[in-house]
This record gives structure tokens, C-alpha cells and sequence, in this order.
């Protein structure tokens, strides 16, 4: 199973503390973002939206996916492979 766990965003060069990347989310990005915690799976993250939002499942799914998408093209999140268990 797929789990999902942000990075950091904001990167350091050297001691001037320089911002490297810039990233302006809406709600729902900004919380799918907060489920990417290494502890829910793209099911999870479906499950809790859908039960979140009066939506069709499968825009949600579609939506998500898409998200996570971008997210991972921009280095936000990364993959863990696993285990719900571990």
C-alpha cells in the first residue's frame, strides 16, 4: 500500500535562509496536504474528504489524485510504500 508524507517546502541555502520554492494552496489542498502524514493512503484520504464534502466519489478520487500529483511533480510529498501496520 501507498502512503503519502509531506516534505518540507521551504529550503535553506547556506546561512541566508533563502526560500527556495513558494507554494500558495486553497482549503482543500492545504488539507489533503495535512493527510499526507505517512499515515493515510490515498483510500484514507479519499475516505475522509468524501465523508467531508457532499461530492460524487469519483470527482473526489479524481480530484485527489490530481493533487497528489502535483504535489509529488513539485517534491512536496513523497511515496512510502508499507503496510497500514507499520
Amino acid at each position: 500500500m501507498t502512503f503519502y508524507s509531506a516534505k518540507r517546502i521551504a529550503t535553506r541555502i547556506g546561512t541566508g535562509g533563502v526560500i527556495e520554492k513558494n507554494f500558495f494552496l486553497n482549503k482543500t489542498a492545504l488539507e489533503i496536504l495535512s493527510l499526507c502524514d505517512g499515515k493515510h493512503s490515498f483510500e484514507d484520504i479519499v475516505d475522509v474528504l468524501h465523508k467531508k464534502y457532499d461530492a460524487d466519489i469519483d470527482q473526489i478520487k479524481k480530484d485527489i489524485y490530481d493533487i497528489i500529483q502535483l504535489f509529488i511533480k513539485y517534491d512536496i510529498i513523497e511515496t512510502i510504500e508499507g503496510d497500514k501496520n507499520t
